[in-house]
């Protein structure tokens, strides 16, 4: 991407796959497939897709073995956050490049002139990360703080 491109991302959050584990046809993959499906097709694609808390409803390994394989369509990279609802673990033993430090599932990752950087508490039940600790996941690269385009 250029310096002064546009970037176009896309988010989607809550899936909360699994929500009826003994049912292969499921009403959120369903949703999901319909959902990626649409973003893999559009035009333009988009160029990042971020996936938002509650990636799973339960939190078993069954359930994010099935995202991985719905993600296996997309030709962008993805970026996945967990919520209250995933459980750290099990997360991080499907999707190993999010990283964990601090006692946090945390990970920058740069896509153009864009810095994003992830810190969710490990703990299921805690979901606010302070800022001192995104600010920590940054400073470990070097980052500065720069202009955001906003006067």
């Amino acid at each position: 991407m250029k310096q002064g491109s546009v970037m176009l991302i896309a988010q989607v959050t809550d899936i909360h796959l699994g929500f009826e584990p003994d049912n292969p046809a499921e009403f959120n993959r369903r949703r999901l497939d319909q959902v990626l499906h649409r973003l893999v097709t559009m035009a333009p694609r988009p160029d990042l897709l971020l996936l938002t808390g509650d990636l799973a409803d339960r939190g078993d390994a069954a359930s994010y073995r099935r995202l991985r394989n719905a993600l296996s369509v997309c030709p962008f990279p993805i970026h996945a956050i967990p919520g209250n609802h995933d459980d750290r673990a099990t997360f991080i033993a499907e999707f190993p490049e999010a990283g964990t430090a601090d006692g946090f599932v945390q990970y920058e990752a740069e896509a153009g002139a864009l810095r994003l950087l992830s810190s969710t508490p490990k703990k299921r039940a805690a979901t606010r990360v302070p800022f001192a600790q995104c600010a920590r996941i940054g400073s470990r690269r070097g980052w500065r703080s720069r202009p955001t385009g906003r006067q």
